[in-house]
């Protein structure tokens, strides 16, 4: 390696360039054995993000539902709902109004469901609340959780004739 002298020429020959080594310079050819030296493992980063995800730290949206305000990691909502991925251009302030058939009992389970690991989310769904989750993952195009109502619905362990006729009694009421 060639390193750059003072403005006067070398060994009076006019070169202005010495020969460097690369140790002088602080490298070494040797090969560092890592597996040999014990440090600490790295954080995963998964963890890491679910983490903050279900803290709410830092959350970048916030909804108006039932006069309630949500504070929201949008990517969460983009990656489930089809209303929130063809939102484009946010106010400055990144706040949204939610259609009123979508009510704060129903988008709690709905979000909760959202930032659950693997097919954990069913516990969110109840037959008190089932309607409600149907008809507000309708709305916000959240089409999994929709398929997963429905099925729920279907189910004859979780629904008898009796608990449809007052699901049909509830569904007449709402609209």
């Amino acid at each position: 390696l060639l390193c750059p002298l003072k403005d006067e020429p070398h060994n009076g020959k006019g070169d202005f360039f010495e020969e460097v080594e690369l140790k002088r310079l602080g490298f070494y050819a040797e090969d560092i054995q890592w597996n040999n030296i014990k440090t600490l493992d790295r954080r995963e980063l998964h963890p890491l993000i679910h983490e903050r995800l279900l803290n709410i730290v830092n959350p970048d949206i916030r909804l108006m539902i039932d006069e309630h305000e949500f504070y929201c990691h949008k990517i969460v909502l983009q990656c489930y709902s089809g209303f929130f991925d063809e939102l484009d251009n946010l106010d400055a302030n990144n706040f949204i109004e939610i259609d009123k058939g979508v009510t704060k009992e129903a988008f709690i389970a709905i979000y909760a469901w959202m930032l659950t690991v693997g097919q954990g989310g069913f516990r969110y769904l109840t037959r008190e609340n089932i309607l409600q989750v149907l008809i507000a993952s309708q709305i916000l195009q959240v089409t999994d959780l929709e398929e997963q109502c429905l099925a729920f619905i279907d189910n004859g362990q979780a629904f008898s004739e009796e608990n449809a006729f007052h699901l049909f009694m509830d569904a007449s009421r709402l609209k």
